[in-house]
């Protein structure tokens, strides 16, 4: 099982390519929530997101090992993290989206080299065209996150985070390969809760956690689209067993609001995805909880949203 030493490698291999990200107070959610509130700024990391971490870590080593083209899947993160990383590398990249990714992240990953198929009504669709594709032409797959040296990656926003004492850390779910890597990295130096949110629709980790296997989930049109996978994967569900102190699942509305309130309050621009952590501090899931005096960090996992989603949700 991965551990804090390859999260540590993969910092030394991705220095230079990814940038650390500020850790900001935010007052307003403070004085909101009863608690020190601090935000790690991975909507202002290249690409505009976190997944550039674990994308530029494994084809750093498939770079190593002679390999000169990959293949991706994704909604759009993940498939601009492997196309800036390529282009980086001196590395060809081909990127399977599904036809419903936002116009701003196709034009994107092109932007930074990538060569773009669409294809199917959602990310389930474009991965096993992805892995189809993978298969027929011999080229190496980057998957988002079932893939140690992914998670490896998006882990070393843990080692930024291990030594300012948060007694929390709210990290967005999808496949489960930020919060994977994150919790690795916190829980293997201090003693810091490490939670998951998910949009309801898509609550495969808490689902899979509750029932001891894997579950599938019914895909349908979520505000966070980053974290939209009907299932998560083999090696974060296994990481997050041992690792995750617990998963929520949180209604769309809160995610919309916290978006708008992020603008507002905080002048952050954010993608459903990110503003997760928020959105879970503004429920009623959290309020039960009766967490008050704690310092808690919030991943604001990605900064992608599409300016025609902005001006419906304002």
């Amino acid at each position: 099982m991965l551990d804090i030493e390859e999260i540590e490698k993969a910092a030394k291999r991705i220095k230079g390519i990814v940038i650390q990200t500020p850790v900001i107070h935010s007052h307003y959610f403070s004085k909101i929530s009863g608690n020190d509130i601090y935000f790690k700024l991975e909507n202002l990391q290249r690409t505009g997101s976190f997944k550039v971490r674990g994308a530029a870590n494994k084809l750093k080593v498939l770079k190593q090992k002679g390999k000169k083209e990959v293949i991706a899947a994704s909604a759009g993160n993940h498939a601009q993290g492997v196309a800036f990383s390529a282009k980086i590398l001196g590395m060809k990249a081909t990127i399977v989206m599904p036809k419903n990714a936002t116009k701003e992240k196709i034009l994107a990953t092109k932007g930074y080299g990538g060569k773009v198929i669409l294809y199917g009504k959602n990310f389930g669709e474009a991965l096993e065209k992805a892995l189809e594709i993978s298969k027929q032409k011999n080229i190496e797959f980057i998957h988002p996150y079932d893939d140690e040296l992914v998670i490896a990656g998006q882990g070393t926003i843990g080692l930024e985070l291990a030594d300012k004492s948060f007694d929390y850390v709210f990290v967005p779910v999808g496949g489960g390969g930020l919060i994977s890597g994150v919790a690795v990295a916190l829980k293997e130096q201090t003693d810091t809760k490490v939670i998951g949110i998910e949009c309801k629709p898509y609550a495969s980790m808490a689902l899979s956690l509750k029932k001891g296997k894997i579950v599938k989930v019914k895909p349908r049109k979520i505000i966070a689209d980053g974290i939209a996978v009907p299932q998560i994967g083999k090696i974060p569900f296994e990481i997050c067993k041992e690792y995750v102190d617990g998963v929520y699942a949180i209604d769309e509305k809160y995610f919309k609001k916290a978006i708008f309130l992020l603008l507002q309050r905080s002048k952050l621009v954010v993608e459903g995805a990110g503003a997760a952590g928020v959105a879970f501090l503004l429920s009623k899931e959290f309020k039960k909880l009766k967490i008050k005096n704690r310092r808690i960090c919030i991943i604001i996992s990605g900064g992608n949203i599409s300016m025609e989603e902005l001006k419906k949700l304002l």
